[in-house]
């Protein structure tokens, strides 16, 4: 594995001061794979506060920050990184993947991660009367998630072999390379009936 940096945005919505915009407390975590500053730009050019489908190919499961493992619990009712969302929401376009969710719902907190940058507004009002806000951080990942890639590709190998993967060794050689074939075995595993 190389060691290298990459320097990404770090998304944390619904703000406490902005009564979690009218949803219950919590606040939406995403990760983008593009520097803050064009992340900036694309929130003034268009109004939004999180990616949309143009940016699809570029969102990464929050997952990846040590930080947010480390410091994060799920909601109750929220939702995780790439479940499906409720029939309510379904063919709405609320979420960047359609209709699985495309961040993560973690319990209301004050603490911070990465380098602070600004917070921005939403240029529209959403169906709670609020405009949406979030927290914009810089944050870098290195070697150490590419070392919990291997590991989550690895735990959803071991998952399904003997029912779809017939040779995990082979498969688990590859799952420090700068592919996230960690991110296609887990959603494998999980739609194969994993936890």
């Amino acid at each position: 594995m190389t060691i290298a940096e990459f320097k990404l945005t770090l998304i944390k919505g619904h703000t406490k001061e902005n009564n979690y915009d009218g949803y219950g407390p919590h606040h939406h975590w995403e990760l983008v794979n593009v520097p803050v500053e064009e992340y900036l730009r694309r929130v003034n050019s268009i109004g939004l506060v999180y990616p949309d489908k143009s940016m699809a190919d570029l969102i990464l499961s929050p997952w990846q920050v040590p930080w947010i493992r480390e410091n994060v619990q799920l909601t109750s009712t929220g939702y995780d990184f790439l479940t499906e969302v409720d029939e309510q929401y379904k063919g709405r376009n609320f979420y960047a993947f359609g209709d699985y969710h495309d961040g993560i719902d973690g319990m209301p907190s004050d603490l911070s991660t990465g380098r602070f940058i600004k917070r921005v507004e939403g240029g529209y009002t959403n169906g709670n009367g609020k405009r949406p806000t979030a927290d914009i951080f810089e944050v870098t990942l290195d070697s150490i998630t590419e070392l919990w890639q291997t590991k989550q590709g690895t735990k959803a190998l071991d998952a399904l072999t003997g029912t779809i993967v017939l040779n995990p060794k082979q498969w688990k050689k590859s799952l420090g390379e700068p592919v996230q074939q960690w991110l296609f075995w887990s959603i494998v595993e999980r739609l194969n009936g994993g936890k």
